[in-house]
């Protein structure tokens, strides 16, 4: 799983040293519906499971994640954003929203589909609060293009405003 550092890059957290410098990776914290924004937090923990995972198409990205967890998504005309299970994807035409949490350009949609799923995965992530969400990069580098994942067992507020969650300074 990769998650989105502070100087605006991806990284794969499979492969964090042992030893290694302090890390930080980007929420949504979207626990209160108005006061929702992005933030940095240190990677103190990572937690390690076994998880079902499935393999997901977005626009012409690739990405693994676990089945049990949620994205945001969205309509074309970005009149309403929630968080909606992996599990309720397949073939039901959900747009996700991608964007850029640190560049101030205008997010877009692609539509989500499930293209397989795995039995067990060992998955790595980092811990999150309730109420927030992991800013996970679909692509490696520099800027990548990014899409909001949480837990199941993360208590997101079931629609969100999109002129909380972008910046369009």
């Amino acid at each position: 799983m990769q998650i989105l550092m502070p100087e605006n890059k991806a990284f794969d957290i499979d492969f964090i040293p042992e030893i290694a410098d302090e890390y930080y990776f980007c929420i949504l914290s979207a626990s209160k519906e108005k006061d929702i924004d992005h933030y940095f937090k240190p990677l103190v923990f990572l937690e390690s499971y076994y998880s079902p995972a499935v393999v997901l198409r977005i626009g012409e990205f690739t990405i693994k994640m676990p089945l049990d967890w949620n994205i945001l998504v969205t309509d074309e005309e970005f009149s309403s954003v929630e968080a909606v299970p992996l599990t309720s994807l397949n073939d039901r035409g959900f747009l996700a929203l991608i964007y850029n949490p640190l560049e101030y350009r205008l997010p877009r949609v692609e539509e989500v589909e499930i293209v397989s799923v795995f039995n067990e995965l060992k998955w790595y992530s980092p811990k999150v609060n309730d109420g927030n969400m992991l800013i996970v990069p679909l692509e490696g580098g520099d800027s990548p293009r990014c899409c909001a994942f949480s837990s199941s067992l993360s208590k997101i507020h079931r629609n969100l405003d999109l002129q909380h969650i972008i910046s369009y300074e």
